[in-house]
Formats: structure tokens, sequence, C-alpha cells
């Protein structure tokens, strides 16, 4: 097993479980809240946001 399929598997098995697990997943799902893009010289990196 994957570590994609761990994650999915650990997402949806709390997924109904909590209102505030529920809020938290929505809340770190919305962009610029987990991850933003940024533009380098000739790519794109993905770095923590502040």
């Amino acid at each position: 097993m994957g570590l994609d399929e761990i994650l999915f598997r650990g997402i949806n098995g709390v997924a109904g479980q909590s209102s505030l697990l529920d809020w938290i997943g929505v809340e770190l799902a919305k962009p610029g809240n987990l991850l933003e893009q940024r533009k380098g010289v000739g790519s794109l990196f993905f770095t923590a946001s502040r």
C-alpha cells in the first residue's frame, strides 16, 4: 500500500466521525492554507505558507 492510499484511507476513515475534524479538513483544503504555489525561475515550487 502506497503513501497516497494510506492518506486516502485515513482521511476517509475520519470523515463524518467528528464535526471538528470535518471542519479542519475543509479549512486545510482551501487554497493557500497548507501549501502555496510560487513560481521560481522556469519552475514551480511548493512551499509551506507563512
